[in-house]
């Protein structure tokens, strides 16, 4: 199992001499290896970029999309007319393959689209065994995430106390085949921060 952790320091404040400034900067980026220091004085806008994340600091707060990323690594898988013509059957060999890097390509996209983790999470819990009518309800993620590639979050900048809240909900066996499903959302200031809702797997 592996996980990437990805930290945007938004505001390191340092006071010393020039010269002191750069040393830890060089530092600092020979240390992590990923991304840069730069100066910004809190005018404008600051741009950069971390591994397919595009990082907008404004002085009202942060913007981050993966415009780039989507635009240039998520690819829509190729699905034939057989595949298509036969949903409840189980998908090839190659096709479960393909399934699984298309499915792992956009799972790097949920961080910053949460308009689409609900799918993600769908096509991720598939993929053990994925049928055609899961490549084809992957191929329509991929497609509506390329025509939407311009989408960002915006994070304000908020200043403390911060009011925070949480709703989750749950229903028991509900569903028509007996499933359970529930779901939270938390909110920061009014604004989400973070949503998604599950159903189990077996009834």
């Amino acid at each position: 199992t592996r996980a990437t952790l990805g930290t945007h320091v938004d505001d390191l404040r340092v006071r010393a001499k020039p010269k002191h400034i750069e040393l830890l900067r060089k530092h600092l980026e020979s240390r992590f290896g990923e991304g840069t220091f730069e100066g910004w004085d809190g005018s404008g806008s600051h741009v950069c970029e971390y591994r397919g994340w595009t990082i907008e600091t404004t002085p009202d707060g942060v913007y981050i999309d993966q415009k780039k990323y989507i635009d240039a690594k998520l690819e829509q898988l190729e699905l034939s007319k057989d595949v298509r013509s036969n949903p409840d059957a189980q998908a090839s060999t190659g096709l479960q393959k393909e399934f699984e890097s298309k499915k792992c390509a956009l799972q790097w996209v949920i961080g910053t689209r949460g308009d689409v983790s609900y799918r993600g999470s769908r096509h991720a819990s598939a993929s053990k065994a994925p049928t055609n009518r899961d490549a084809v309800e992957l191929d329509k993620t991929s497609d509506f995430v390329k025509s939407t590639s311009h989408k960002r979050r915006f994070f304000p900048k908020l200043e403390p106390p911060l009011a925070v809240h949480t709703y989750c909900d749950s229903s028991y066996a509900n569903l028509p085949d007996g499933r359970t499903q529930g779901g939270y959302m938390v909110t920061v200031e009014g604004a989400t921060l973070g949503r998604a809702c599950t159903v189990e797997v077996h009834s």
